[in-house]
């Protein structure tokens, strides 16, 4: 029998209590080894809010980010991160009379790394003063000038606003 993890349980897997074949009477089983098993890549670290941007004696937040697949070791400890993701709640494996524990995660899509460097993208004057005109044409109605905006990208995905915002 073979069994997927699940994301939202941490790829944590239980073993069976019985054989799910209806003739089968099993009820040992064991983990596989070697090539029958797949494995992938998997994280879990910390991110916290830069201390040097806190009022004193505020407490950085932090919160937990789950790297899969080419994303894990893209960082290390101190590195200053853009982390990019769908926020998602993961599950510790139900005990019997016990309070349910789950944690709100980032399953992360994307990281950039900053670490002190500046951009290097130059702005031209020309695109800076087409961006306050189209902003001033749009004042009473920003939402009118965002969707003028969201319209222009990927025109394939016609008329999903929020598909496009996100």
């Amino acid at each position: 029998m073979e069994k997927e993890g699940i994301f939202e349980l941490r790829y944590k897997l239980a073993a069976p209590k019985k054989c799910s074949v209806r003739t089968c009477k099993g009820f040992k089983f064991t983990h596989l080894q070697g090539e029958h098993m797949r494995c992938s890549d998997y994280q879990e670290m910390k991110i916290q809010e830069k201390v040097e941007r806190l009022d004193m004696g505020t407490i950085p937040r932090s919160m937990t980010v789950v790297l899969e697949y080419d994303l894990v070791d893209t960082c290390k400890a101190g590195d200053d991160v853009t982390i990019y993701g769908i926020v998602t709640q993961l599950w510790d494996q139900p005990v019997t009379e016990a309070r349910c524990s789950l944690e709100t995660v980032i399953h992360a899509n994307s990281i950039e790394i900053h670490n002190e460097q500046r951009c290097s993208l130059d702005v031209t004057e020309n695109a800076v003063s087409r961006h306050y005109s189209h902003w001033r044409r749009y004042q009473d109605s920003p939402m009118a000038g965002r969707n003028l905006i969201l319209a222009s990208f990927c025109p394939d995905v016609y008329q999903l606003y929020i598909v496009k915002l996100a």
